[in-house]
């Protein structure tokens, strides 16, 4: 029959709970960490072993399975910056598949190893838009063929005190896209939605060059620009204008800069 004791240790971790003959904790338990960690659960001859709960004294917290002393199998964290991670973990790092959530709400399901993001995964926006991606050793992926443009987009925008920013890369072709179909390499700030609704129309594709029409950003008409970018070179649409009103109740003056510039690989 398991024996219960408290034990305090030299170097201030204190223990409560169930004992082996050793007085090693062995059964259900809780350890104060002399940082202020604290674990709730299982032990085996003294290290955590099996179900418990880690909790950090900054706020960090995990709820799972241990092995050895560390995360091993099922587990789900919370962060105390608003973050949080469900799934598996292997010799205490996040590996295998899982979701990641942001602070925002959006998440990130899909393959880990050795705590980053790693294989096939989907990014899914909290307003539905759902983005595939893939990542190699924490780093984004896209796909690339013998002799098709590589372009990078950047989108810059401020009006109003509002403002985006976005960077994606993309395999040229004909057609229409919107950034939700590129390979999204920096996207700020991360609750901004209509960055998806955004959309270019690549009218042709060489070798050498990608011809692309979109509208202007920010615009009150519909006026379309069309630019030709050449490979090594960039090119780059900038708007930025003053306008007086806007709203019923009261005129105001706003500034809106807008530049989406585009360079091909």
């Amino acid at each position: 029959m398991a024996q219960q004791r408290t034990i305090r240790y030299k170097n201030g971790d204190f223990y409560k709970g169930e004992v082996n003959g050793h007085f090693l904790a062995h059964g259900k338990g809780v350890m104060q960490y002399n940082n202020g960690s604290v674990y709730e659960g299982d032990f085996r001859n003294g290290i955590r072993f099996g179900a418990g709960t880690f909790e950090t004294a900054e706020g960090d917290k995990y709820i799972g399975s241990f092995r050895n002393d560390i995360p091993e199998g099922y587990g789900e964290v919370s962060y105390h910056d608003g973050s949080s991670y469900e799934g598996e973990w292997k010799h205490g790092e996040i590996n295998g598949r899982g979701t990641f959530t942001y602070p925002c709400g959006d998440k990130y399901k899909g393959y880990f190893k050795s705590g980053r993001k790693d294989g096939e995964g989907h990014y899914v926006c909290k307003n539905g838009s759902v983005i595939a991606q893939r990542y190699i050793e924490g780093r984004l992926a896209f796909e690339e063929a013998e002799g098709v443009p590589v372009l990078t987009i950047v989108d810059d925008c401020k009006k109003y005190g509002y403002f985006h920013h976005v960077v994606c890369r993309f395999a040229a072709k004909v057609g229409e896209f919107s950034y939700g179909d590129m390979q999204i390499l920096e996207y700020d700030p991360w609750d901004c939605d209509d960055i998806f609704t955004r959309k270019i129309r690549i009218t042709e594709v060489t070798e050498d060059c990608v011809t692309f029409t979109y509208k202007r950003l920010f615009s009150d008409t519909e006026e379309e620009q069309e630019e030709k970018v050449y490979r090594g070179a960039s090119g780059a649409f900038e708007n930025t204008e003053t306008k007086i009103g806007g709203m019923s109740f009261m005129d105001f003056n706003y500034r809106q800069e807008a530049t989406l510039s585009v360079k091909i690989e």
